[in-house]
């Protein structure tokens, strides 16, 4: 196990930072979200991997361009979070603002094929 530590007042509590039980955590929370919103997540995934092979890269921006587009909207603004975690595309070490208003220039992940 990775922990992270540090002392605090009370020694019989230590703060510790599980770096395996939160990637687990984060597993565990991306299937539930893939399983509830399916509906969305699918399809925008399809989108995003087209775009990506068709322009070589693709962000957030692109992939909500195109669901709206098609009328295709999430029950809940998280359910775009996991749309690009799949083995088809990873991401480039790159970051973007984006240039929805309303999203106020928020940095998004440069995706590409894998």
């Amino acid at each position: 196990m990775t922990e992270i530590s540090y002392t605090i007042e009370n020694p019989h509590v230590p703060a510790v930072f599980d770096i395996e039980l939160s990637a687990e955590a984060k597993t565990n929370i991306l299937a539930y979200m893939e399983g509830r919103h399916a509906s969305f997540i699918i399809p925008a995934r399809e989108i995003a991997i087209k775009l990506a092979r068709r322009n070589g890269t693709v962000v957030s921006d692109d992939i909500t361009a195109m669901t709206d587009k098609l009328g295709l909207y999430p029950r809940h603004h998280n359910a775009r979070g996991p749309v690009c975690l799949c083995p088809e595309l990873q991401w480039t070490g790159r970051v973007r603002p984006s240039s929805i208003p309303n999203h106020h220039r928020n940095l998004q992940k440069v995706w590409e094929l894998a």
